[in-house]
């Protein structure tokens, strides 16, 4: 009978200590979250980015992670690395407005450092020189990127 007693009673502390390590770990995601953010804020963007990876190796898919490690990339010039992250936050949530439209955003900002390459690449003769002048004109117009003609 005592067997029995002692059995239940390592069952009942082993339930009633296990039980409030749930809550801690959560409390310690939120509280990650809340740093990686207020960095982010503050535009302490390395900062920033090591917190929003830890975030994410404690939660893969967390769409606001995603995002703003997008937007932090985007504004490093990491260009690739933001499409990579864009494109994660929209798998884990299609509806996020935000997400579709900086990934087009980056977008453009690719497609106009392909043509700023090409223009010099690319002999003046060249019957798609001219071509690529008003497609990059143009997309430096939807891009909000202004490139005054004496810079050519």
């Amino acid at each position: 009978m005592n067997k029995w007693w002692y059995l239940v009673g390592v069952v009942t502390l082993t339930a009633c200590s296990s039980a409030p390590l749930e809550q801690p770990v959560e409390q310690s995601f939120y509280r990650l979250v809340a740093q990686a953010t207020q960095a982010y804020n503050e535009a302490r963007l390395n900062t920033a980015e090591t917190l929003y990876l830890q975030v994410l190796q404690r939660n893969p898919d967390y769409s606001e992670a995603n995002f703003k490690l997008g937007n932090i990339y985007s504004r490093q010039g990491r260009l690739d690395a933001a499409v990579i992250k864009y494109e994660q936050a929209l798998a884990a949530d299609r509806s996020d407005g935000r997400a579709w439209h900086n990934l087009a955003l980056v977008r453009v900002k690719q497609a106009v450092a392909t043509l700023d390459i090409a223009e010099q690449e690319i002999a003046p003769d060249s019957p798609y020189y001219q071509y690529l002048l008003q497609l990059q004109l143009q997309l430096n117009k939807v891009s909000g990127n202004r490139h005054d003609d004496t810079e050519r």
